[in-house]
């Protein structure tokens, strides 16, 4: 199949023009943050290859298998906008499946569906708090599309997660990446009562913010000039048969 430019999604390296997502930023100071049991931002405009580069980090420390390391889109919350409960509910559905395929182990739908009784407002760090006593690695949590949540949920979501600092990583996750098109300092959120919250004052715990830049011309024409040196090296193969 001939390969093309990919403007939405996560890339198929086997369909699609592909740059290593790690080389896209600096993977020695992410790793340095992680192993400082930092909680940071990563934030990036769209078609930026965002998603593409997190499943990378994602797959990158489950290979080295220091970490469980997880990642999980929550856009799914956007829907429910200021409907906490709904918001936070969903989220936990979300990341307990993603969890379930890393760790290979029911064990976090059996502790998904232990905290459905909780309040909205502790649902997710108290499943946070078991899933990550449960597990026999440090937690790795990174959050995609955290600002298309909006509001009271967005608020609430913020500050469970910032809410087991203290406790990691034996009770909480060792760290935790939030991805979205804007840096969680520049929320400007407004809740149902029309108060207004700052997004650095629901997640002050941030120890980073990095930034994710567009293509350069020189990345564009590298990955083009690496699949057609595949390309030829397949070619003579071929004739070589």
């Amino acid at each position: 199949m001939e390969r093309f430019f990919n403007t939405a999604g996560p890339n198929r390296p086997e369909e699609q023009y592909t740059i290593d997502p790690l080389t896209r930023f600096d993977l020695d100071e992410v790793l340095m943050l992680i192993r400082q049991k930092k909680y940071f931002v990563l934030h990036a405009p769209r078609q930026t290859g965002k998603t593409s580069c997190m499943l990378a980090l994602r797959d990158y420390l489950n290979e080295h298998s220091e970490y469980y390391a997880v990642y999980a889109n929550v856009e799914g919350g956007q829907a429910s906008r200021n409907d906490v409960q709904s918001v936070i509910k969903s989220s936990v559905d979300t990341i307990a499946e993603q969890m379930k395929s890393v760790v290979k182990s029911e064990i976090p739908l059996t502790i998904r569906d232990g905290v459905q009784d909780i309040g909205k407002d502790a649902m997710l760090a108290t499943f946070l708090r078991r899933a990550s006593e449960a597990f026999d690695k440090p937690l790795i949590l990174v959050i995609d599309e955290i600002d298309a949540l909006v509001g009271d949920s967005l608020v609430s979501f913020l500050r469970q997660v910032c809410s087991g600092y203290n406790d990691r990583p034996q009770s909480f996750p060792n760290s935790i990446i939030l991805c979205g098109v804007r840096d969680v300092r520049d929320y400007r959120i407004v809740l149902s009562n029309q108060d207004i919250v700052t997004g650095g004052s629901a997640f002050n715990i941030k120890a980073e913010s990095l930034h994710l830049g567009n293509f350069s011309p020189g990345e564009i024409f590298s990955s083009i000039c690496s699949i057609r040196k595949r390309q030829d090296r397949n070619s003579m193969r071929h004739v070589s048969q």
